[in-house]
């Protein structure tokens, strides 16, 4: 032999590595490296060196089954999320379809005439109250025209009926 071959088969003994594995097995390897247009040798070293990577204390350090269990856990949890997403955006919708019923109904001049329950407790819990501070609690944003257009309508219902007043300032609860 050429001292050129006696070097090459020097070096491909020095970087070959021998492993044996079932007939199948080798064959499920070459055809999944033909699938993917690489070699036998090289899947092999991308899968060995893919593990590695996965292993590596620096990278993660967390062994495969329990990253799979926690790919596993998110994956729940984003179907819990997205199933919260759906049921949040059917009931956008459909406070979406009420406000504008009831602005409907506004425009045409037919005031609401059932009062919120809410609106009712804060009057009677508080005593007095600004306006500013009823929209606080009532989460109301200070820019909802419409929202603050409903709530003056279910105060002058109740001051209609005697049941507050307004000084400039605040409103009041009158019935003890």
């Amino acid at each position: 032999m050429s001292a050129e071959k006696v070097e090459n088969k020097k070096k491909l003994t020095e970087e070959a590595v021998v492993v044996y594995v079932p007939t199948k097995m080798k064959q499920r390897w070459k055809e999944f490296a033909n699938k993917n247009t690489m070699t036998l040798s090289k899947f092999i070293r991308s899968v060995v060196n893919d593990y590695l990577f996965l292993m590596d204390k620096e990278n993660s350090g967390i062994p495969r089954d329990k990253l799979m269990a926690r790919i596993k856990e998110l994956e729940e949890e984003n179907k819990e999320l997205e199933n919260e997403k759906r049921l949040l955006k059917i009931l956008s919708n459909n406070l979406d379809a009420e406000l504008k019923m009831l602005k409907l109904r506004y425009a045409e001049g037919q005031a609401p005439t059932k009062v919120e329950r809410r609106l009712i407790n804060l009057l009677k819990g508080h005593g007095a109250i600004s306006m500013q501070d009823m929209l606080r609690l009532l989460d109301i944003p200070a820019g909802d025209a419409d929202a603050i257009s409903l709530l003056n309508k279910q105060l002058e219902i109740l001051q209609y009926h005697n049941l507050v007043t307004y000084d400039g300032r605040r409103w009041m609860w009158n019935v003890a």
